[in-house]
């Protein structure tokens, strides 16, 4: 969010497909380090204090983040 607060903003991120609309669906592969398939929820966006992001598993491609900026987009201009 900023130099001078510990939020973070972030999207949930499921192995329970379920193809709802505005969702990114997540093939696993090597670079984002998945062991299933997922869906980020972009619909549940939230934000949360840093220090519950104990880790990082892996990343998504900037193609990926360019379509979830789309996504919660379009939420927040309705």
């Amino acid at each position: 969010m900023n130099d001078h607060s510990n939020l973070k903003i972030v999207c949930p991120v499921t192995s329970q497909i379920k193809n709802y609309t505005g969702t990114l669906l997540l093939k696993k592969d090597r670079i984002n380090k998945l062991t299933k398939d997922s869906e980020v929820l972009v619909f549940q966006i939230r934000t949360i204090d840093e220090v519950r992001l104990i880790n990082m598993i892996g990343t998504i491609t900037d193609q990926q983040m360019k379509r979830i900026r789309i996504y919660i987009d379009e939420i927040l201009t309705y």
